[in-house]
């Protein structure tokens, strides 16, 4: 079972001192930082953890 990203706590990203989030490998093709940290296989296809940041990127842009 994939493991998933904490996108589900909006909170964190809503902080005033908040100013950017850093994410180290947007895959999980081989000579990656964390093991199964991307937001991508390694056929890129996408997880579950890409759907979910997308959903909040629409939610932002869309002033929600």
């Amino acid at each position: 079972m994939e493991q998933l990203a904490p996108f589900g706590d909006e909170q964190h990203y809503a902080h005033p001192s908040v100013a950017a989030i850093t994410w180290w490998d947007f895959t999980d093709a081989p000579g990656h930082f964390w093991p199964h940290g991307g937001f991508l296989r390694p056929d890129l296809t996408p997880k579950e953890s890409y759907e979910r940041l997308q959903r909040l990127i629409t939610g932002w842009r869309a002033g929600a």
